[in-house]
């Protein structure tokens, strides 16, 4: 497969929304769905009878521009609302506002790290998992990869499976931990098992590479298309490379091509220039 492909991701606002699109079922194995304005309305009435559940999805609809326009005032609205009725992923939500200064506020990463250490201290394990990339990228205070480790992990422990791909690739990278290839293959395969495209993708090149697991290539096979057909766009460029060097299946160019023009709409532009190859 290709060389040099890195499942690490550290830039804050990337990375919220890769989760974001993940929540909207958008890089989820086996999830898809269309939302009417009838789901908008539901959520708006839930929401002002005081479920704050039904705030914080709406939020994130304004937010995606999921159904409705793009619009981060009211998002952050909606996640202030949330947080201050109690629901303590709003408050998670709130801090990325925060820290990136979107929705009219004021960066302000200090506001950002109280409201995720709240969330994270209520065991929300997006609130771990935000605050854990405070320490690794050091936005606002100094680096800590050992903290930012320990902060994954219970962000795992407490269900969210991007925490469980952040913590392997901390236990892959031996950042802030003893590299232990197998344990990061084992937090793959949670964020895997939890419908998360991209941790499929992570454990498929454990098993190509035979890193941490046995080399099998018909299972990373497997798990490329598990990540593809959650919306992984490497998931779909690594099975476009293993037909078209007939890796683990029969030599296939134009079933390559197929996968690096998925790729490609997903926007792997290298995957781009795969697809645009004669076969």
């Amino acid at each position: 497969m290709k060389a040099g492909q890195s499942f690490c991701m550290n830039i804050v606002a990337f990375v919220f929304f890769a989760w974001v699109a993940a929540v909207m079922g958008c890089n989820r194995v086996g999830q898809a769905g269309k939302q009417t304005s009838s789901d908008i309305e539901t959520l708006n009435a839930a929401c002002d009878r005081g479920t704050y559940l039904a705030c914080v999805s709406l939020g994130l609809k304004y937010l995606a521009g999921d159904s409705v326009s793009k619009d981060y005032s009211r998002a952050l609205a909606l996640f202030q609302r949330s947080c201050d009725g109690g629901n303590t992923h709003g408050c998670a939500l709130l801090g990325v506002m925060y820290q990136m200064g979107w929705g009219g506020v004021p960066k302000d990463v200090a506001h950002a790290q109280k409201l995720y250490q709240t969330a994270c201290d209520f065991g929300d394990g997006l609130g771990c998992y935000n605050l854990g990339q405070v320490y690794e990228t050091g936005d606002g205070l100094a680096k800590d990869k050992a903290k930012a480790a320990s902060l994954y992990q219970r962000s795992c422990d407490e269900g969210e499976e991007m925490g469980c791909l952040a913590a392997g690739n901390s236990y892959w990278k031996g950042e802030g931990v003893i590299k232990d290839s197998t344990r990061a293959a084992s937090l793959y395969r949670r964020a895997c098992d939890g419908a998360y495209a991209h941790g499929c993708y992570a454990l498929g090149l454990m098993y190509d590479e035979g890193d941490g697991v046995p080399k099998d290539i018909s299972q990373a096979l497997t798990l490329y298309r598990k990540a593809c057909d959650g919306g992984y766009a490497l998931g779909c460029a690594s099975l476009g490379d293993a037909y078209w060097y007939g890796q683990g299946v029969a030599k296939d160019t134009a079933r390559a091509a197929e996968f690096y023009r998925k790729a490609c709409q997903m926007g792997e532009k290298t995957a781009c220039d795969d697809a645009a190859r004669p076969h």
